[in-house]
């Protein structure tokens, strides 16, 4: 299991299916719970479904019988999302790209950002594993003493938000140019940088969120 790629609940427009489904090219496909509409409005069949199933109500009826089916207990100290990503992990998957059509609930919106920090997914990232969060308007990865390089990125926004109490952060080719600046968390001085080069590089020395924005339509990178 190289790439995998994880659909929550949301709102899937019809404007964004194109997109999304191009997302899901040579990756394995995983609906968690609530995120099998994506699959249900968008034709596709997903190779896992997975959840509680309190967002589906239930099994759909016409499932195909390729898709692995895996239930979990309503109750339990872990959320679905949650376990669709350290089920990747533990299936020796490289990459993982986690769609979040939209905010929805802030609770379940902000722990599922911050599944990128928790020690499991730190410790595999170390080993060399990737993951992001998408929408049809950007993407979001943490980045701890690392950082990204965004190519074909022209117009695009990209920000960074410090999760440590400080953070040294440098980047190249946007219209703020900064070498090593000490940022504290809870700053915004590093929002909405917009990238002016087909190559840009942010670095960043501590842990941080890293965002990018797209102008116009959606990319895949």
């Amino acid at each position: 299991m190289k790439n995998c790629i994880l659909f929550v609940r949301g709102t899937y427009r019809a404007g964004h299916l194109g997109f999304y489904k191009r997302l899901c090219h040579s990756k394995v496909r995983i609906a968690v719970d609530g995120g099998y509409s994506f699959f249900k409005r968008a034709g596709l069949r997903p190779d896992v479904l997975m959840g509680d199933f309190d967002s589906v109500a239930g099994l759909p009826r016409k499932l195909s019988p390729q898709t692995r089916v895996i239930k979990f207990p309503v109750r339990k100290d872990k959320t679905d999302s949650q376990l669709a990503v350290e089920y990747c992990i533990e299936h020796k998957a490289r990459n993982i790209d986690m769609v979040m059509p939209g905010v929805g609930d802030m609770d379940h919106f902000i722990g599922n950002l911050m599944l990128l920090t928790s020690s499991k997914v730190t410790d595999w990232v170390k080993r060399g594993g990737r993951i992001r969060v998408l929408s049809a308007r950007g993407g979001l990865r943490f980045a701890k003493d690392g950082g990204a390089i965004f190519r074909n990125a022209v117009g695009d926004t990209v920000s960074v938000i410090p999760l440590s109490q400080r953070i040294i952060l440098s980047w190249t080719g946007t219209d703020y140019d900064v070498e090593k600046v000490s940022l504290r968390r809870g700053e915004s001085r590093s929002l909405r940088n917009r990238v002016r080069s087909r190559r840009a590089i942010v670095t960043v020395e501590g842990e941080a969120f890293i965002w990018r924005g797209f102008a116009g339509k959606p990319r895949i990178d």
